[in-house]
């Protein structure tokens, strides 16, 4: 950690006495240190201080604003995917310019240049957290604009990708009027769902700010659930990128190796389905599939990731809770199998386990309520004959029951509460 930090600020001693061909080149260098740098060790580097000393360098002409951009948007795009949060930036000199220089842009009639406002822009919310409303319509219109290029160069895929990172940094908590920009981001997914014309986090940066604002715009959910098939694409994409990283890597030095940009893929699409699930907990659609693709990854991700496996587990036991999802798909999708494998842990923690247990109540406690009709019933009785089953065969039985002792104390420790009658946790037929 100390040599990656050490090694950027002699990096940034050297732009001060670089020429501004030089400065490109160690630019690119800093580039390579911050990518490897995990989220601690940017946090470190990104201060209001560094910020300050990077506008003195402009302020005396010793640093051309275009190299400004060429270093602040790389920095910028890696402290985002890094989901390392600070306000320095706000109070910083060099906010305060690119804040006057969006608005003195923006607000031209004629020779705007949108090549740098749409740099500008791009900088500001990467690094910004709280902006003002004349700014937020200032970049949001500036950089959907820039993201609806079509151009299949790879170029072009990088200047879209790099719009709508920054647009995905827009806090769910920013309140978007009703119908303000749906046109284009709905026509950014469709057209990559016809073309597959983005890189994948372009694609899943384009979900972010839609499902972002769904806090404040429920109906929104038909669209996107319906319209746009949410699940039914993040499903896709996880089990394309679930194919093509290395689970099984040995980790170097606390980095994240080569994968660390699709391992942070991942961990964000689990997260926003996990969210939109939250917030609409009647909706069924398509959860067979999300079901099904996340028990892989979580078995994946076990041994290896474990910010990812916790991220998985935590969106299948919101699933659990939805009652308009059916129990037969969490069975057919192996989830029951994945839970009480991980009951066998000998390490495994004790909330969790109690979250586990729960799982299993309410598993249970579907299938041995009364159905609505004989029909309902018949059609019931084939997962029922598997769960009882599999409980026998696979000794489930016996690992729930050794736990019982532990239940007491477990359900006195955290704020749910679980059954303390063994009974409860099985099905008979």
């Amino acid at each position: 950690m100390i040599q990656s930090i050490e090694k950027f600020e002699e990096l940034l001693a050297m732009l001060e006495k670089s020429s501004e061909n030089e400065q490109k080149r160690v630019i690119e260098e800093m580039n390579i240190i911050i990518e490897k740098m995990d989220s601690n060790e940017l946090f470190s580097v990104l201060t209001e201080k560094m910020l300050n000393r990077v506008d003195g360098m402009i302020e005396e002409k010793i640093f051309s604003f275009e190299n400004t951009i060429l270093f602040l948007s790389q920095m910028g795009y890696f402290k985002t995917l890094k989901d390392r949060q600070g306000r320095y930036f706000n109070y910083s000199l060099l906010c305060n310019r690119i804040r006057k220089m969006i608005i003195y842009e923006g607000q031209k009639k004629d020779e705007k240049n949108e090549k740098l406002l749409v740099d500008l822009c791009e900088c500001y919310l990467f690094f910004n957290e709280v902006y003002s409303s004349e700014l937020f319509f200032i970049c949001v219109p500036c950089l959907l604009k820039a993201s609806l290029n079509k151009e299949e160069s790879e170029e072009a895929q990088r200047k879209v990708e790099m719009a709508l990172v920054a647009l995905d940094n827009i806090s769910q908590y920013k309140k978007i009027e009703k119908g303000l920009y749906l046109n284009e981001i709905k026509e950014i997914l469709k057209y990559h769902q016809e073309h597959r014309n983005l890189t994948r986090l372009a694609y899943q940066s384009a979900w972010k700010f839609l499902i972002n604002r769904l806090y404040n715009d429920e109906s929104l959910e038909e669209m996107s659930a319906n319209e746009l098939h949410f699940a039914r694409e993040a499903s896709r994409e996880l089990d394309e990128l679930s194919k093509c990283v290395d689970w099984k890597r040995k980790e170097e030095k606390g980095k994240k190796g080569r994968d660390w940009k699709d391992m942070t893929i991942i961990k964000n699409w689990l997260q926003k389905l996990n969210e939109f699930f939250l917030l609409f907990p009647t909706w069924k659609e398509e959860c067979d599939e999300v079901i099904r693709c996340v028990v892989g990854i979580c078995r994946a991700a076990r041994e290896s990731e474990n910010e990812i496996y916790e991220e998985g587990l935590s969106l299948l036991h919101t699933i659990i809770n939805m009652e308009n999802v059916r129990t037969v798909v969490f069975l057919n999708g192996g989830v029951f199998n994945l839970i009480m494998e991980e009951m066998q842990q000998p390490t495994l923690i004790s909330n969790l386990l109690l979250r586990h247990l729960k799982f299993c109540l309410i598993f249970t406690f579907r299938l041995k309520r009364k159905a609505e009709s004989e029909i309902e019933e018949a059609n019931r009785r084939p997962a029922k004959m598997k769960l009882f089953e599999e409980l026998e065969e696979e000794g489930y039985e016996d690992i729930i029951t050794s736990l019982y002792r532990i239940i007491l104390k477990l359900d006195s420790m955290f704020y749910f509460r679980v059954s303390l009658d063994i009974v409860d946790y099985f099905v008979n037929i």
